[in-house]
């Protein structure tokens, strides 16, 4: 981590689309989630976790509401046997809430790591980095970078991983996010051919998960 470099500076200059522009980046204190990196264009601004995770907790305009969930009673998460043997006796998968990546497919207690320790952030030419501890059972290490533009009510973010075994590893990126209930999605339909929109060129899946995570 480089708190050292970013604590007390307020205004950094990023490259976007071939533009310098401005943006406000400085080290908070958010929720009980501890030390975090707030990162703002002046419209929005997102906040992430950077003594665990990383998580984006929050999201949203500035001064309004944060349209993600945090679980601050820590009421979600994975803790049994199969976890204490593979990585450490009463080691505990976090959700957080918010925005995280995951690692398909699905494996237990593979895909659960504990993401518990401080996480390493760094300025990019048009963005910011942070990269999750190394997992040294699976051999992995995650990667978020987030761009966001100038006067811009919208933020990208780009997930990767890197794989440090000696051999091929076949995963998918599954990035995940936790809303804050009773709001509304509004997802843009295709409309490929004016004509004829009677064909099939979309696939909604509906999950409905009632099982305990603990």
């Amino acid at each position: 981590m480089i708190p050292s470099l970013l604590r007390g500076l307020r205004k950094n200059k990023f490259s976007f689309k071939g533009r310098v522009i401005l943006l406000e980046l400085k080290e908070i204190d958010f929720e009980n989630y501890g030390k975090c990196v707030q990162l703002s264009n002046g419209v929005i601004d997102v906040v992430v976790t950077i003594d665990c995770g990383p998580r984006i907790v929050r999201f949203g305009f500035v001064g309004g509401e944060n349209v993600l969930y945090n679980d601050l009673e820590r009421k979600y998460k994975m803790q049994n046997a199969f976890m204490d043997d593979y990585y450490s006796e009463g080691a505990a998968c976090y959700f957080y809430g918010g925005h995280r990546l995951w690692l398909a497919p699905e494996k237990m207690p593979e895909s659960y790591f504990p993401d518990n320790d401080p996480v390493i952030y760094a300025l990019l030419p048009d963005g910011v980095t942070f990269s999750s501890a190394k997992q040294k059972q699976n051999e992995v290490q995650t990667r978020l970078e987030i761009v966001m533009g100038e006067n811009s009510s919208d933020v990208m973010l780009v997930h990767s991983v890197k794989n440090f075994s000696k051999d091929r590893q076949m995963l998918s990126l599954w990035p995940i996010t936790m809303v804050r209930g009773g709001g509304l999605e509004i997802i843009p339909q295709n409309r490929v051919n004016e004509e004829d929109e009677l064909p099939p060129n979309r696939v909604l899946t509906f999950l409905a998960l009632h099982r305990s995570a603990g």
